[in-house]
């Protein structure tokens, strides 16, 4: 498995896996993550919910990684 430690040191291979820049893809990370974080936020807190927030399965990766 390929990590973003390992990518971030090798530009070329990062970009020719991506099709982005490390700049790029930063860039649109931090965009990306207060809309997906506000997003969690509403699918977390919704009415009709089975589990308290925290419950259920864990993500194994960080969010970059699974990006």
């Amino acid at each position: 498995m390929l990590r973003w430690e390992i990518l971030r040191s090798k530009p070329l291979r990062f970009r020719s896996l991506t099709g982005l820049t490390l700049d790029e893809f930063e860039e649109r990370f931090a965009r990306f993550l207060p809309v997906w974080q506000q997003q969690e936020r509403e699918r977390l807190s919704r009415p009709a919910r089975r589990r308290w927030p925290g419950g259920g399965r864990k993500d194994r990766l960080p969010l970059p990684h699974q990006l």
